[in-house]
Parts: C-alpha cells; structure tokens; sequence
C-alpha cells in the first residue's frame, strides 16, 4: 500500500510552483515558490527528489546550479502529488 510522503509547508510551495506550471526553470521557480534566495529552494528540492515526485534535469545540489535546473513532476506520480497538494 502506497503511503504519501509528509511534506513541510516549503516543500508543498515548490512542488505546488512545479505542478501548476508543469515544466519550470530554478531561477523562476523561486519566484513562483515564494523564496527570496535560490539556496530556500535546496532542501525542499532535495526531498521532493527522494520521494520520487519531481524530476530535475541540471544540477540541483548547489545554489549555482539550482538556478539553470530544470524541474518537472514525475508522471508516475501524479497521483501522490495530487494527493500532496490537497
């Protein structure tokens, strides 16, 4: 049985930012996230990738590198973020 993972307030932000726009880049996710600074954006982004509900293309594991990443949800997740965001 599938169990969903709990999620704090600024992992639901940014997975909600990617949902909604389906494909988007880290400079603007930031932005549409909320956040003032791209280092906000690493530990939400880090769990939301080891529970499997985003995919990133690009390096998202430093403040540099965060910005010209590339995020998506996972397909094989849109039941678990759906879920995530309700």
């Amino acid at each position: 049985m599938y169990i969903p993972p709990k999620l704090d307030r600024d992992q639901l932000r940014v997975l909600d930012a990617i949902n909604q726009r389906g494909v988007v880049r880290g400079r603007d996710l930031v932005r549409f996230a909320g956040f003032q600074k791209p280092a906000q954006l690493l530990e939400p982004i880090a769990v939301l990738l080891q529970n499997e509900l985003i995919d990133v293309t690009g390096d998202a594991y430093d403040e540099k590198g965060i910005l010209s990443a590339v995020f998506s949800t996972r397909p094989s997740a849109n039941t678990a973020v759906k879920y995530a965001l309700s």
